[in-house]
């Protein structure tokens, strides 16, 4: 679940309680709920790193090094585990590709990279929250247009993975945390 700022909840909060939750996963599907202060949300769970109004179907996204997803330049991205960005910037990718470092959960010591954009929220050394925003959707390095690579390094590994050794991994973790 998504963290919610308290000038929003104020808007949206339910008068059934038994209901709060999909109240608040209405938002957050939105992309409304993500935001760069958020506080740390305990998961276990890989969360789905952009607005599904906004994000491609997955029947859609393609796998090379990662997995390709279309979405209009400018989307927000948001971190799908708890970690520390290591590094920016990938030569293929772009100059602003956060790297993610997982720190908690199935995924710890694995790095997550997002490949393409064209703004990061957080510098290198920054901790940051399952559902944060850290980066734009854009189409910098070698791109045919607006999208993210989202990529796993190998487990044991914090270097990028080889071409299509991951992205299996990485598909079924978007298609399985993909909002429906």
């Amino acid at each position: 679940m998504l963290a919610v700022p308290r000038r929003l909840m104020a808007r949206v909060r339910p008068r059934n309680p038994r209901r709060s939750a999909l109240g608040i996963s209405a938002i957050a599907a939105l992309g409304v709920a993500v935001m760069a202060s958020c506080t740390p949300i305990p998961t276990t769970a890989f969360v789905f790193p952009l607005a599904t109004s906004q994000a491609a179907p997955p029947g859609t996204w393609s796998q090379d090094q990662g997995v390709d997803i279309d979405a209009p330049c400018g989307a927000n991205i948001a971190a799908p585990e708890n970690g520390v960005i290591i590094g920016e910037g990938i030569d293929g990718f772009g100059p602003y590709t956060p790297q993610l470092l997982v720190t908690e959960g199935p995924l710890t010591g694995r790095m997550i990279y997002f490949g393409h954009v064209q703004h990061d929220y957080v510098p290198v050394g920054a901790h940051v929250y399952a559902g944060q925003w850290i980066a734009q959707v854009g189409t910098l390095g070698i791109s045919y247009a607006c999208h993210v690579e989202i990529g796993i390094s190998a487990p044991g590994s914090t270097s990028l993975p080889g071409w299509g050794a991951t992205s299996a991994e990485m598909l079924n973790l978007l298609t399985t945390s993909y909002p429906r």
